[in-house]
C-alpha cells in the first residue's frame, strides 16, 4: 500500500512495449481518428443500457480524465480512484476522476483538470492531453460523461480528497488488456443486487460506465501494441 491512499495493484507485471512513450503517441494520433464508439463501449455494458438519454430527458454534462502514467519499463498504468460510501452517487465503486460540469468552466476538458485536482490533488499543468472517447450516457445519474485521455510522465505527490476518494489506483495497462481479468462483476445496492462485465484487477471490479470507457480506449489501443514492439 502506498501512501496518502494511494495503492498499486498486486497484478503479475505485463511486458506492453519497449519504450511505452512511443504507444502513448500511437494513443494520441488514434484519438484524432475516427473512434470505435458505443459498438466498444457496448462490450462491457450492463443489460439494458441505455445510450441515448430519453426524450424528455435533460442529462447534466460531465467530463472524467483516464490519465496514463508510467509503469516500470514496459508497461502503462491508468489512474482509478474508489469512491467513498459517503458520495451521492456510485458509492464506494471504482471510477474516473470528474464530475458535473460547473457554470464557471469554460470547457468539458477544464471540468475534467479541475475535478481530478479537486479530488486527488493532481495539477491541471501537469497533464498532456490526447484526446477524447465517445461521450458516454449514465442513467443512473443522468449524466451524458465525456471522457478525456492524459497522460503524464511521472506522478507529483497526490492528496486524496478523503471525503471522495476512499484510496488511488495504479492499474497496468498489460492487465487491463489481459483477457483473463474480464469477469463478470456483482454489486450489492441498498435496494437490488446488479450484474454486469468488468475487469478483475487485483481483488477490485472495475464495471459499469468507467468499465465501457475503458473496453473503447483498449479497442483504440489493441491495433498499436504489436507495431509498437516492432519499432521500438
Amino acid at each position: 500500500m502506498m501512501s496518502n491512499g494511494e495503492e498499486e495493484l498486486a497484478v503479475a507485471p505485463g511486458y506492453l512495449c519497449e519504450h511505452p512513450q512511443t504507444l502513448i503517441a500511437q494513443i494520441h494520433a488514434a484519438l484524432q481518428a475516427t473512434l470505435p464508439g458505443q459498438a466498444a463501449q457496448g462490450k462491457m455494458a450492463p443489460a439494458n443500457h441505455l445510450f441515448t438519454a430519453p426524450v424528455d430527458s435533460r442529462p447534466r454534462q460531465a467530463a472524467v480524465l483516464i490519465l496514463f502514467l508510467p509503469q516500470g519499463a514496459h508497461d502503462l498504468a491508468v489512474l482509478f480512484t474508489q469512491r467513498t460510501l459517503t458520495v451521492a452517487h456510485h458509492k464506494g465503486q471504482i471510477c474516473f476522476p470528474g464530475g458535473r460540469q460547473d457554470v464557471a468552466d469554460h470547457t468539458l476538458l477544464h471540468t475534467a483538470l479541475r475535478e481530478t485536482a479537486e479530488e486527488i490533488g493532481l495539477p491541471a499543468t501537469d497533464v498532456v492531453i490526447l484526446g477524447s472517447l465517445t461521450p458516454l450516457y449514465v442513467s443512473a445519474s443522468n449524466h451524458l460523461v465525456h471522457p478525456v485521455v492524459g497522460w503524464i510522465p511521472w506522478l507529483p505527490r497526490l492528496a486524496p480528497n478523503p471525503t471522495e476518494v476512499a484510496q488511488v489506483l495504479f492499474v497496468p495497462l498489460s492487465a487491463l488488456l489481459d483477457p483473463q481479468n474480464v469477469t463478470v462483476c456483482t454489486y450489492a445496492s441498498a435496494h437490488r443486487t446488479l450484474t454486469a462485465p468488468g475487469y478483475a484487477i487485483g481483488g477490485q471490479c472495475i464495471w459499469g460506465a468507467t468499465a465501457m470507457m475503458t473496453s473503447e480506449l483498449l479497442e483504440i489501443i489493441r491495433p498499436h501494441l504489436a507495431h509498437a514492439k516492432s519499432t521500438d
